[in-house]
């Protein structure tokens, strides 16, 4: 499985940029919610790719396959 990182840029405005990768689907947005209270207002977000693909839980594979 691809490593899960977050990364934050603080600009020199006080402004922070936020990136998840490693992270498939809406997954990403549940990893940064408790995060993001803190910080404020968000002013813009810009979907990576990989919101787009379905979330990679084998799991959850296997039981859509048997169902």
């Amino acid at each position: 499985p691809e490593r899960q990182q977050l990364e934050f840029l603080i600009r020199a405005d006080g402004a922070v940029e936020e990136k998840v990768t490693g992270v498939n689907g809406a997954d990403c947005a549940a990893i940064t919610a408790g995060i993001e209270l803190t910080l404020g207002e968000i002013v813009w977000r810009d979907h990576t790719p990989d919101y787009y693909r379905e979330e990679s839980n084998p799991d959850q594979s296997e039981i859509q396959a048997t169902s």
